[in-house]
């Protein structure tokens, strides 16, 4: 990655890691060079793959975790080629300076961004769908923000335009991304819509999501009600039973009683409403060893009545 110097640090750090790795005399040596220095377990440098995901990354955060022996390895590496000064001054090349690793320290913290983002996309048990949209959009703002990344605009100002067309362009043709985050057990959704999206997303924004997701649940409702949409009580025939049942319980403290259709909720045009609502409010909690399709298993019923 070239980026307006003289030297290429992870073309650098990748020849370095390719030269511990050529044999195994060098492995235990690098390891040899960690130990003396009181190191306890002692580890290799990481080797970046185009076909593994984050790899780069890896070989990047290891060598700079590891640097100081990547110093001391390149130096003994060179002094037991003392007699062969054409290849002493290849090896000589590698030797890092510290403005460099600066830049290696930088590089690994930009890629770190993403390499959290990738991994709260990987998950073989749970769904993760539902971190589509705050991960990259914290990844766009974390990217967007660090004055520290600046030397890396060549690279990271397309990187963004991407996450910004997948963000703003992309998600708008499918409404996945937001039902996925709707119904996550864990109340993803609602907790996006409160305190996480205060931060990150805007109150209209916040607006259009819930709208969305009122929209696809009016319609999932009245697809699985059609039969019985029209058996629904009206608020004046439900109001007169209230009324006989307060009357009847005796241990109820009627003064402090307020039916249900004094609330929105209970609007007889919309409901589906008071379903919606519930599902927003209500405490989901995915017990130890539980799965999020077992728990949809168990909940189902509650949280989508029959009408």
């Amino acid at each position: 990655m070239v980026v307006g110097r003289d030297r290429d640090e992870t073309g650098l750090v990748c020849t370095i890691t390719v030269k511990e790795h050529s044999s195994s005399q060098r492995k235990q040596h690098f390891k040899d060079i960690q130990v003396h220095d009181g190191v306890q377990i002692p580890k290799q440098l990481i080797l970046d793959m185009k076909i593994r995901w984050g790899s780069m990354y890896a070989m990047l955060n290891r060598a700079e975790k590891l640097k100081k022996h990547v110093d001391v390895f390149i130096y003994e590496l060179g002094v037991k080629l003392k007699d062969d000064h054409g290849k002493r001054a290849k090896i000589d090349a590698l030797s890092t300076t510290a403005a460099e690793w600066a830049r290696v320290h930088d590089l690994c913290s930009l890629l770190g961004h993403a390499n959290k983002v990738q991994h709260a996309f990987s998950s073989t048990k749970i769904p993760s769908l539902c971190h589509a949209l705050p991960t990259i959009k914290v990844l766009h703002s974390a990217w967007s923000k660090q004055i520290n990344y600046a030397p890396f605009h060549d690279v990271l100002d397309p990187a963004t335009e991407k996450l910004e067309e997948y963000y703003r362009d992309k998600t708008t043709d499918s409404n996945a991304y937001i039902m996925a985050m709707c119904l996550s057990s864990l109340s993803l959704f609602f907790k996006l819509l409160s305190e996480y999206n205060l931060k990150y997303w805007s109150k209209e924004l916040q607006k259009e999501v819930t709208n969305v997701a009122q929209k696809l649940f009016q319609e999932c409702f009245e697809e699985l009600n059609k039969e019985s949409t029209s058996e629904i009580q009206s608020p004046k025939k439900k109001k007169k039973l209230d009324h006989l049942l307060r009357e009847l319980d005796t241990d109820s403290d009627n003064s402090d009683y307020v039916s249900d259709n004094e609330s929105d909720d209970q609007d007889p045009t919309k409901p589906w409403l008071p379903e919606f609502h519930r599902f927003l409010k209500i405490e989901h909690v995915l017990a130890k060893g539980m799965t999020v399709v077992q728990w949809w298993g168990v909940h189902i019923l509650v949280l989508f009545t029959d009408h």
